[in-house]
């Protein structure tokens, strides 16, 4: 069952017809649902509901925002709107500054699970960032990276065949419908890394705010983190392959990361499937996903 899903941070829900007892209770759980309410449980609204609640649960470790806090956060959602736009996603719904928290230097460690050396996660369902309260800097560049994985991507959320709701498509990655497995993983992060590049090289640059403290650093040979480097040269390294293969057709490797792009804030992967296939054979899309699992998938 596929329906349209009014969620914010997700556009569909798959499967909520596989809703078993236990995912019921569960989502119901979630979302506060009074156990004494006679209304038919529905799920698109009980979702409704875990969205709103999520605004209001105050995570450990969180720090209260001062009004810097919120002008880095102004300034990275209207650039993550302004990027969005440029690649053909004209519609969305703001994630309220309520549901971005920042916290304390290790918070986010801490609040994941063992091992875990993240500075920011986002959650799909809940529609909920969290980022590490470091230094101005980082704090603006992370907080662009969990925004363009919460508010730029595309989303669906999925009742597995486990009862469990979960995501099932978040920005170019995808998940099996018993969400055991997720494809395209390192590559949604390479094209998150390389718009959050651009971020820093196209908004914080020239920001007043963070001009002179990006030119200082360079100055003193210190490198900045623009995130996710490994999988994003990765990522450029697909499009400039089968930019070579296509030539005649494609102006340079930067059309297919565009597309790669597209796929990922739209959802419709169609036009970059059908050109790796078309360049490198019949089930070389689903080899790349593959290729691209994380180690726990």
């Amino acid at each position: 069952m596929n329906e349209k899903f009014p969620v914010p941070q997700a556009e569909r829900i798959i499967g909520s017809d596989k809703l078993s007892n236990k995912g019921t209770e569960r989502l119901s759980e979630l979302s506060g649902r009074k156990k004494d309410e006679d209304s038919p449980i529905d799920i698109p609204t009980e979702l409704q509901r875990v969205f709103k609640k999520s605004g209001e649960v105050i995570p450990r470790f969180e720090v209260k925002k001062t009004e810097k806090d919120r002008k880095i956060i102004m300034l990275a959602m209207e650039s993550v709107k302004a990027f969005v736009r440029e690649l053909g996603k004209k519609e969305f719904t703001d994630l309220p500054i309520e549901n971005i928290h920042y916290l304390q230097k290790g918070g986010v460690r801490r609040s994941l699970k063992k091992g875990s050396t993240a500075v920011g996660s986002h959650s799909t369902v809940l529609g909920k960032v969290s980022v590490d309260r470091g230094g101005d800097l980082q704090t603006a560049i992370t907080t662009f990276h969990e925004l363009w994985h919460a508010l730029a991507s595309y989303h669906a959320v999925q009742v597995s065949t486990k009862g469990v709701v979960e995501p099932y498509r978040s920005g170019f990655g995808m998940k099996s419908r018993d969400g055991k497995k997720e494809w395209f993983h390192h590559i949604d992060e390479g094209l998150t890394g390389f718009m959050t590049k651009r971020f820093v090289e196209e908004v914080l640059e020239k920001h007043p705010d963070f001009k002179d403290l990006i030119e200082e650093k360079r100055a003193a040979g210190k490198e900045i983190d623009t995130t996710r480097q490994t999988e994003m040269d990765r990522t450029r390294r697909v499009a400039e392959v089968v930019w070579e293969k296509n030539k005649e057709s494609l102006k340079d490797p930067e059309a297919v990361m565009t597309m790669f792009l597209r796929a990922q804030v739209t959802g419709n992967v169609l036009p970059i499937a059908r050109l790796i296939e078309k360049t490198f054979g019949k089930g070389f899309f689903r080899h790349v996903g593959e290729k691209s699992q994380p180690k726990n998938s």
